[in-house]
């Protein structure tokens, strides 16, 4: 639990590994909270070590500019196998959420309505962090209390309806994480969800 923001992460290694080439990170410098999920290519030790590296580098480096955050995360991942990444950072003060991806991860805002529920979904562009990227988009979105933000990697299925998860709005952060992948989750995968509420 951060100011403002009530979150959890769960992580599944796929079928027959110990360990998961997926990482997610969260960090909060005074106003700023930082998000981030890296999903290395492929399984197994050594999507592992690509996953970690990236963290221990963004713990360090990141800050406000995502996109460049993304251009410095490109450089220092070169010559690895490299990895999709999303990263975002939600300013606490003026409630606004800044996301760049690169590769196949999903990033979803949730926000209850009285007439009909609502779900926006900001994009990743194609490439691999490390090997191959186009010049990272930003893309930006004011945030309204209760929101829930659903950051999750390849490993859980792309599109769900709330239809199939009803409880969502009503459930913690840690239930929905560990859920998402119950749910949804691909056995011969690696799965990484990271569940937000924000409080203000």
């Amino acid at each position: 639990m951060l100011d403002q923001i009530d979150y959890f992460y769960s992580n599944r290694p796929c079928l027959g590994e110990r360990v998961s080439g997926d990482i997610a990170i969260v960090e909060q410098q005074e106003q700023l909270l930082f998000i981030g999920i890296v999903d290395g290519l492929g399984h197994g030790k050594n999507a592992n070590l690509v996953a970690r590296t990236a963290k221990d580098y963004l713990q360090k480096t990141w800050d406000s500019d995502v996109c460049q955050t993304m251009l410095r995360l490109h450089d220092q991942l070169k010559g690895s196998l490299g990895a999709a990444v999303g990263l975002g950072v939600i300013n606490l003060e003026t409630k606004q959420l800044s996301y760049t991806g690169v590769g196949n991860t999903v990033f979803k805002i949730l926000r209850r309505q009285e007439q009909k529920n609502y779900t926006k979904r900001l994009y990743s562009t194609d490439g691999i962090v490390g090997t191959h990227i186009r010049h990272p988009v930003e893309q930006q979105l004011q945030l309204t209390k209760s929101d829930i933000i659903l950051f999750y990697t390849d490993g859980i299925r792309e599109h769900f309806s709330l239809e199939e998860y009803p409880l969502i709005f009503v459930e913690d952060t840690m239930k929905i994480a560990k859920n998402l992948i119950q749910l949804f989750g691909k056995k011969y995968d690696d799965a990484t969800c990271i569940a937000l509420k924000y409080q203000p």
